[in-house]
């Protein structure tokens, strides 16, 4: 395993859990705001007071899942991180099959092996 790969593979992996990590942020908002109308209405009809406001935690919401789709749509199309996995560093990821792990009263090994 050549270590310059590795090392690459872990920095495309930190980039996209930044990226993450920033996203789970936004979430966290949304859902605290979402949890604290459901408290306070008790899941009752209620009224708008302060539009901004509203139009402020609705486009969060949006924003959330507008990059959240970009990122998605980048990570999985050409020169994307699931793309580059595949084309140069699926060997990286390989780990040593246990066929023994499992009893040949849970699975058979044929099918074991096939699955692998």
């Amino acid at each position: 395993m050549d270590t310059d790969d590795k090392s690459v593979l872990e920095d495309m992996f930190r980039r996209e859990e930044n990226k993450i990590e920033a996203f789970s942020r936004r979430l966290y908002l949304i859902e605290a705001v979402q949890n604290e109308i459901t408290t306070v209405t008790r899941r009752k009809r209620f009224k708008i007071w302060n539009d901004l406001v509203w139009m402020m935690v609705l486009d969060t919401r949006d924003a959330f899942v507008i990059h959240f789709a970009s990122w998605l749509r980048g990570v999985t199309e050409r020169g994307g991180l699931l793309r580059q996995i595949q084309a140069r560093h699926v060997r990286l990821l390989r780990r040593k099959w246990k066929s023994n792990r499992y009893s040949d009263r849970e699975l058979p090994r044929s099918l074991l092996a096939h699955k692998h």
